[in-house]
């Protein structure tokens, strides 16, 4: 994935005049009484925080490691790299999505043992779709947890 160094400025430059801001309210700070002080150290500190996360967000945002669910690994098309669409299944046993079917002279070759079906030995595999939209998934980057259907509405 590229980066986006203009996002990037932008929240920079975000976060220095939140620094910014922050040291003039700590100077306005020192002149008021304890309790008031005590506020506004609250009300920074929580603004701090959010920069943080945002700053966090913004990273993983740009990050170049992938976003990817935990989804079993004979979930995912060997062809595509994504989770199945339409799952077919192969002579040899093997599967791809609709999508990723490529007959050269009415072959196709498995990418995964090498076997060569014909047009004829492809069969759309209803069963393991079934299954398959049951399965339980999470995301590797927040906390959702669910079934793949759910993810795919």
């Amino acid at each position: 994935q590229k980066e986006y160094p203009k996002i990037k400025f932008v929240h920079e430059r975000n976060a220095e005049t939140q620094i910014f801001e922050k040291l003039m309210v700590n100077h306005a700070i020192s002149s008021l009484r304890l309790i008031e002080r005590e506020t506004l150290n609250s009300v920074v500190s929580s603004m701090e925080q959010r920069i943080s996360t945002k700053r966090s967000n913004a990273a993983s945002c740009h990050s170049k490691k992938p976003k990817i669910l935990s989804v079993a690994t004979d979930c995912i098309c060997p062809y595509c790299k994504l989770i199945f669409r339409e799952p077919y299944q192969l002579n040899c046993g093997h599967r791809c999505c609709e999508s990723c079917i490529n007959f050269t002279d009415n072959k196709m070759i498995c990418l995964t043992c090498s076997e060569v079906s014909t047009n004829e030995n492809i069969r759309s595999d209803r069963g393991f779709s079934i299954d398959m939209q049951q399965q339980s998934i999470s995301c590797s980057i927040c906390t959702w947890v669910g079934s793949l259907v759910l993810y795919q509405v």
